[in-house]
């Protein structure tokens, strides 16, 4: 009896330990994705200064549709990429993804603020993930503007393979830390319990 009390005295010993350093491990997990998905949208953000670049070329010295769409075609294969935009001085869609959406009004807020931007930016959205804007210029003069929507679910199809690599190494390193503690715990209870059962029998 003393001994098994020994020894799920040292298993829950193991598993509290276990749980302090999964805990640990999951977090760390955590900022990695964080980094990577901080990484992913910064190059995005120079993806989209390149994208606004294309366009120039294509609304320069008028408005070449096959040159548009060509660039917003070469955006779209970005993985983190949902959607692809370029906007008129007037709001107008010139190029877009959903070849639909070409030559309508856009009046949305979004396309409001991708106007309005000096610079290449991005912005949370309500719905996850981020919008990106920048500037189409020719010196000073401004052209238009392009827009980036990355959701949620293109930026998780985009991380897919650092996050199983992440989580498929927090799974392995919390497997051997438990294999560890118990082996661990086992070596130092081993004699504490012989001990016990020296003492009980003098």
């Amino acid at each position: 009896m003393s001994r098994f009390r020994f020894s799920l005295i040292g298993l829950k010993l193991a598993l509290l330990g276990s749980l302090l350093t999964l805990a640990v491990i999951v977090s760390m997990a955590q900022a990695l994705l964080r980094q990577a998905e901080a990484g992913l949208v910064a190059q995005m953000l120079l993806r989209a200064e390149a994208y606004a670049r294309a366009c120039r070329e294509g609304m320069l010295p008028s408005i070449d549709p096959f040159a548009l769409h060509f660039a917003t075609h070469e955006t779209r294969k970005e993985a983190a990429v949902d959607s692809a935009r370029v906007l008129g001085l007037d709001g107008m869609v010139l190029s877009h993804t959903e070849s639909a959406r070409i030559g309508e009004l856009d009046g949305s807020a979004e396309s409001a603020r991708a106007m309005a931007v000096a610079s290449p930016m991005f912005e949370p959205r309500a719905q996850g993930g981020y919008e990106i804007a920048a500037p189409v210029l020719a010196g000073d003069r401004r052209l238009g503007a392009v827009r980036v929507v990355l959701t949620r679910q293109s930026i998780d199809r985009a991380l897919g393979i650092v996050r199983r690599g992440v989580y498929g190494l927090t799974a392995l390193a919390t497997a051997l830390n438990l294999i560890g503690a118990l082996v661990l715990i086992g070596w130092i209870m081993k004699p504490i319990t012989l001990m016990a059962e020296a003492a009980r029998s003098v």
